[in-house]
This record gives C-alpha cells, structure tokens and sequence, in this order.
C-alpha cells in the first residue's frame, strides 16, 4: 500500500507490505460474529515496491 506522505514524520517511507503469515505466533481472535486475523505492515522503500511489482511479494521478502 503505498501512501503519499512520509508513514511518519521525518521518514523517507511512503508505502508499506502486507504480510499476512503471522498465524505461526499470533492466531486469529474468534468469537460470538467476531473474527480478527492479525497482518504484519512492514514499511517499503519506493524501489522495493517497483521489485515488487516486477517480481512478486515472497521474492522481495527473500531478498530482505
């Protein structure tokens, strides 16, 4: 996801990865018309996100 202002002041991050593989250690929360599935944001430089786009997200992760 790619934002158009810095993920926090001073940053040179602008956009972030979604990575939802983290069940191995933080499960999903299940209840009564409830479900929350915990996701990992990592943030991304611009160039990683072209990377991305031109390969894929696990092959950047790899990379990293």
């Amino acid at each position: 996801m790619t934002l158009g202002e810095p993920l926090w002041p001073g940053s040179d991050f602008r956009a972030y990865l979604i990575i939802p593989e983290v069940e191995d250690y933080l499960p999903p929360l299940t209840g009564r018309r409830r479900h929350v599935q915990f996701l990992r944001a990592m943030p991304i430089f611009e160039s990683e996100i072209d990377l991305k786009n031109e390969h894929d997200a696990g092959w950047v992760m790899e990379q990293l």
